[in-house]
């Protein structure tokens, strides 16, 4: 029989053998590593209570904020104790970051590409502009030109 459990990641129903219980597997979908369950756990219903995943649960001082402080060490000059922040996670929202970032990338693309273009096509412009100005024989047009070709670039 095979295990079956949820990806991490991307929420995929993912299955594999019961000699890979224990052993860390790869989603084809997303990619994410994690860990296969053991076997012998039991199936969770679709309406029981979310549980956090993610490392053991904090301290009962550690959940409190308004808990009182940790006593002061001795030694003024040591560092003071790093609390890690909680790193539970209810739901899925890493597979909504990932399915938000599939839908936005093309259009970012064509974005980037068309802003680039446009830089490039005021930069040929600008170029055009004074050489035709330094074809005429006055000097000071073409370095009024420049000038404003310098604030126009800037000004983008």
């Amino acid at each position: 029989m095979a295990i079956e459990f949820q990806c991490n990641g991307c929420a995929k129903r993912l299955r594999v053998p019961d000699e890979s219980a224990g052993k860390k597997a790869r989603c084809p979908d997303c990619g994410m590593i994690q860990d296969v369950p053991s076997g012998m756990s039991e199936p969770t219903s679709a309406f029981s209570d979310p549980k956090p995943i993610g490392g053991a649960p904090l301290p009962s001082d550690q959940t409190n904020p308004f808990a009182e402080p940790r006593p002061a060490s001795s030694n003024p000059y040591q560092t003071p104790a790093y609390d890690a922040p909680a790193t539970t996670h209810f739901g899925m929202p890493q597979a909504i970051d990932f399915a938000a970032m599939e839908k936005v990338r093309g259009p970012a693309t064509a974005l980037i590409v068309f802003a680039v273009l446009g830089m490039v096509m005021v930069g040929v412009q600008i170029l055009l502009i004074v050489v035709g100005a330094a074809n005429e024989g006055d000097p000071d047009v073409v370095f009024e030109l420049i000038g404003g070709g310098i604030g126009g670039l800037i000004s983008i």
